[in-house]
């Protein structure tokens, strides 16, 4: 069933980041028709990307990058240093009811958030990545490409962490209702 952890989805890596990211508007429904067209049929989602490579959100979904165990103890809030850990970005992206029922989800099964922009320069320690959003759920992402033709295929996505976040956050939200 899409949506819920099996079905991987192509996405495209282009455009800046939304004026007013932290709400909805109508306006940003004008403003990504440009960005809407260049999806066509061949992707599922655009993830917005600031000009240095770092990743904020989709269109209309948030963006997660699961990442190694912090062996090194470099991530700032890095408890427990065996699990894998999640990036998503703070500043520049709505902040959805499925981001939070996702987050709340990777708290209880114990992995650690970051919270900064994901960036390209780190894909050799990406291991999964997935997409969230009220229409979608959880959806891993099989490939990422950029407008200058870099691709990035995630082959183990989705992996445990993806799995075990939809579920959590499935059930978050059929309570919710």
């Amino acid at each position: 069933m899409a949506g819920r952890g099996r079905e991987r989805v192509d996405v495209l890596v282009e455009g800046g980041g939304r004026k007013l990211a932290r709400s909805k508007d109508s306006y940003w429904a004008q403003e990504r028709l440009p960005l809407e067209r260049l999806k066509g049929d061949s992707f599922a989602e655009v993830i917005l990307s600031k000009g240095d490579g770092g990743l904020l959100e989709g269109l209309v979904s948030n963006l997660f990058i699961v990442l190694g165990p912090d062996t090194e103890g470099t991530a700032a809030n890095s408890d427990n240093k065996s699990l894998p850990r999640i990036q998503t970005a703070e500043e520049g992206v709505l902040e959805g009811t499925m981001r939070a029922a996702v987050i709340r989800a990777c708290h209880e099964c114990g992995y650690t958030i970051e919270y900064k922009r994901p960036h390209a320069r780190d894909e050799p320690l990406w291991q999964e990545a997935f997409l969230c959003g009220t229409g979608r759920l959880v959806q891993p992402i099989g490939k990422m490409q950029w407008e200058g033709g870099r691709v990035i295929e995630l082959k183990s996505s989705p992996g445990e962490v993806t799995r075990k976040t939809s579920y959590l956050a499935y059930i978050a939200m059929a309570g919710d209702c």
